[in-house]
């Protein structure tokens, strides 16, 4: 992974990971694709 690239994770784990562990109590939260998931989180937003 490019350095760019850990950077931008990096930096956007540290803006949502309280979200992310408070919206999936009990759960491993584990990150494989930022854009996806991100994707993932306005989907669910959207449904509420």
């Amino acid at each position: 992974m490019e350095a760019l690239q850990l950077q931008k994770h990096d930096e956007w784990l540290a803006e949502h990971l309280d979200e992310l562990v408070t919206q999936y109590p009990g759960k491993v939260v584990a990150i494989h694709d930022l854009e996806e998931l991100e994707e993932d989180l306005r989907t669910l937003e959207a449904l509420g």
